[in-house]
């Protein structure tokens, strides 16, 4: 996962500022790092087939671009009528927000 300028630029202003010790900051910078990676965008890849009665997942990938990219290069069928698509992953807290903007 490739950072963004804009979560660079807030981690850049974090540390510029001052703080109480070393153990504040990295806490800081640890719960920063984790709500951005938590905000990112993921995708993954799930193939089905007749033959496997579980679908595999790949990924997590960052774009959705991404990951139809992998289908056919990494992601190869295992069977004849393998089938692949892309989901994008929601974070439960943000589900119910999805729904109410789609009613």
């Amino acid at each position: 996962m490739r950072a963004r300028p804009t979560e660079l630029k807030k981690l850049r202003e974090l540390l510029s500022q001052e703080h109480d010790s070393v153990e504040d900051l990295a806490k800081q910078v640890w719960e920063l790092i984790d709500q951005m990676r938590y905000d990112h965008e993921k995708w993954v890849v799930v193939t089905r087939s007749e033959t496997m009665p579980m679908p595999l997942i790949w990924g997590v990938y960052d774009t959705k671009l991404t990951a139809e990219k992998d289908i056919g290069r990494n992601i190869i069928g295992y069977s004849n009528g393998t089938t692949a698509q892309v989901f994008k992953l929601v974070a439960p807290d943000k589900a119910e927000q999805m729904r109410l903007d789609l009613s």
